[in-house]
C-alpha cells in the first residue's frame, strides 16, 4: 500500500498512538476507512464494532491508499 497525507482519498488507517483507552481502537491495527452516506464523515468501526469518528481526530495514523 502507498501512503498519504490526503485524508479524502485514504482507505486505510493504521492507529500509531491512542491518547486513552476508551478511543475504541488498537495501536498497530489497520482500519478501513469509510465514509457516511448522509454527510460525507470518515469514520472507522472501532474494535467494539462501532462507527467511530473520533479515532481519527483523537489518534495518530498513518494513511495509505
Amino acid at each position: 500500500m502507498k501512503t498519504t497525507v490526503n485524508a479524502e482519498i485514504a482507505k486505510y488507517a493504521l492507529v500509531l498512538t491512542v491518547p486513552f483507552q476508551s478511543v475504541g481502537v488498537t495501536v498497530g491495527k489497520t482500519y478501513p476507512i469509510l465514509k457516511n452516506e448522509f454527510d460525507g464523515e470518515m469514520y472507522v468501526t472501532d474494535d467494539e464494532g462501532r462507527q467511530n469518528s473520533g479515532a481519527l481526530m483523537m489518534c495518530e495514523t498513518m494513511l495509505f491508499v
